[in-house]
Formats: structure tokens, C-alpha cells, sequence
């Protein structure tokens, strides 16, 4: 009955894990490099939030990957692009 429960268990979490949302903005703070005017750096983070999001589509994804694994993966893709950009981004 005990290897029952525990089965049953694991399956449920494989299940909500599988079924993590992929993230759909970032989670890090980037900043405008200084004389970059608002409306430039607001189109450079669309871009790059899409570039993320694209990332993590044609990505070699695993089921198994948590939400955390996917919001890091996807914050990584965005502090590139945004640093390729010339923004200020966290260390």
C-alpha cells in the first residue's frame, strides 16, 4: 500500500512539473545605458524578451524541466541580448 502512495505521489509531481508555464518576461532588472532614449530601450526589451521566449520554443527541452530551470533559462537569453544591445545588466 506504502509503494502504492509513493508512486502515485511521483506521478503527480512529474505531472505538475511537466506542466511548468514557460515564462513570459524576465525576472532580472536591466537598465537603459545612459543616454538611451525610453522609447529605444523599450523596443530593445521586446525584442529581447522575444528572443528568450524563442529560445526556450526551438530549445532542446526537456519534459522534466522545472519552472525555475525555465525562468533561468529564459533570464540568461534576455541579459545576453539586452548586453549585446549595450544596456546595463546585473552581474
Amino acid at each position: 500500500m506504502r509503494t502504492r502512495r509513493l508512486s502515485l505521489l511521483a506521478g503527480i509531481l512529474w505531472l505538475m512539473n511537466a506542466c511548468a508555464a514557460v515564462p513570459t518576461s524576465p525576472g532580472v532588472l536591466v537598465l537603459p545605458h545612459a543616454g538611451t532614449p525610453l522609447e529605444t530601450f523599450q523596443e530593445d526589451d521586446r525584442e529581447c524578451q522575444g528572443c528568450a521566449s524563442q529560445q526556450l520554443r526551438t530549445g532542446a527541452q526537456s519534459g522534466g524541466s522545472s519552472a525555475a530551470t525555465l525562468q533561468w533559462r529564459y533570464d540568461m537569453a534576455y541579459v545576453q541580448c539586452m548586453y549585446a544591445k549595450g544596456h546595463v545588466v546585473p552581474l
